[in-house]
């Protein structure tokens, strides 16, 4: 499989990060199965996992975060 190539950032976003920015620009997904599921059904991720890299996130999602 070819792969174009494409930039990569030096840090992942965060759990926290990518929860202040549904917290500041109201963002719901299109798509909510399996959203942030690591949460737990929560608006905010769990302490343990706040600097943790998120996941559970679409492209769709990603994106929304990337242009905010």
């Amino acid at each position: 499989m070819a792969v174009s190539s494409f930039r990569l950032d030096t840090y992942p976003v965060t759990n926290a990060e990518f929860a202040q920015f549904v917290t500041e620009s109201g963002y719901s997904p299109g798509d909510d199965i399996n959203f942030l599921k690591h949460w737990n059904g929560t608006t905010e991720p769990p302490a343990s996992i706040a600097k943790a890299p998120v996941v559970w996130v679409s492209l769709t999602d990603a994106r929304a975060y990337c242009q905010h």
